[in-house]
């Protein structure tokens, strides 16, 4: 949805957002002054805390990220121009940094031993409140335009964003625990680009690449093996066996995904394919019982995941004791993860 909203002695506000087309579901006002990480942000109003850990790799070089972090497992694209560099040798500290023109732009941390003070993953929301560093709107200047975030009451309970120092923070509650699930830091440009809440803007508006600039299929699987990744992380540390990957799980997801791209039908029940079950047959899968994820418009798998893990149905199947077997399949911006308990 796009509109235009008039304000007085500063012209024309536009409104992007994009979270109402998702599938499942006081100001901090400051300058940031340039695309890398030198922001130099010191508003009277920011916040102030000691920051240790994956916040100092904000701004980093690749020899100093390479340095803190050793060399990373492999490189991932993503779809907003940075690659992510993924380490994941233990689920305890997996992380994700995101690299772009050579420096560190972004970092998700998932696992539960990375270094994210003063935030810690298992934090209680509770404690999160007591620091006092959660507001509903975040403003700022960029580069001679101006943008301002809004957030709802359910993402300041769910998904609030901080700004400290010269980092963003965009922080995952798990709801049903009240606790912190994950985390993303980023600078001001990745914020603009990934706009997680609505958005004004006056001025020129930071965009991602166009699809033509970016490998699709190898986004596409890379998302997909990183929901694997992460899909697994979550089951561990919910007591869940971790799934094994099945190829023919993950052809069937993947159908799914195109189907539903090119059906523009975000369901699991296919007007041409049918049901889960039918589907999961068609392709080979023999099951007892099964469970299937379906996601769109996220920004990332993280985004997807922690979704997931927010959605009733959806947090029941991924986190199902009972199932083996699983496979993701991401076609465009849609997601679909199968799982199954083998016969």
């Amino acid at each position: 949805m796009i509109s235009l909203v008039t304000v007085a002695a500063i012209g024309f506000w536009i409104n992007v957002s994009d979270k109402e087309n998702q599938g499942v579901p006081d100001n901090q006002d400051y300058t940031v002054s340039d695309e890398n990480q030198d922001e130099n942000i010191q508003p009277s109003s920011a916040i102030h805390f000691k920051t240790e850990g994956l916040f100092r790799l904000i701004g980093s070089t690749k020899k100093e990220v390479r340095k803190q972090l050793g060399e990373p497992s492999r490189v991932d694209l993503s779809a907003y121009g940075y690659d992510w560099w993924i380490y994941n040798k233990n689920q305890d500290e997996y992380l994700q940094v995101g690299m772009d023109k050579g420096k560190a732009v972004t970092v998700y941390a998932l696992g539960k031993d990375v270094d994210i003070s003063p935030f810690y993953i298992g934090q209680s929301i509770g404690d999160i409140y007591a620091m006092n560093i959660i507001d509903t709107n975040i403003s700022f200047e960029y580069k001679d335009s101006s943008y301002h975030f809004e957030l709802s009451e359910e993402e300041i309970n769910t998904n609030p964003l901080i700004h400290i120092e010269n980092v963003f923070v965009q922080l995952y509650i798990d709801k049903f625990t009240g606790e912190l699930s994950s985390i993303r830091l980023m600078n001001a440009p990745t914020l603009i680009k990934i706009r997680p809440y609505e958005l004004l803007f006056r001025g020129d508006l930071l965009e991602p690449p166009n699809d033509i600039e970016i490998d699709e299929k190898k986004l596409e699987r890379d998302l997909e093996m990183q929901v694997h990744e992460m899909a697994n992380i979550f089951r561990i540390r919910h007591k869940a066996e971790p799934l094994q990957l099945d190829e023919k799980i993950a052809e069937a997801a993947y159908s799914h995904s195109v189907d539903m791209f090119e059906s523009n039908n975000f369901s699991s029940t296919s007007e041409e394919y049918g049901e889960v079950s039918e589907r999961l047959r068609a392709g080979g899968v023999n099951f007892q019982s099964f469970g299937e994820n379906i996601a769109y418009d996220y920004i990332d798998a993280a985004d997807v995941l922690e979704g997931w893990l927010n959605d009733k149905e959806y947090r029941d199947h991924l986190l199902n004791a009972d199932f083996t077997h699983f496979g993701a399949g991401v076609y465009k911006n849609y997601y679909t993860m199968d799982m199954i308990q083998r016969q």
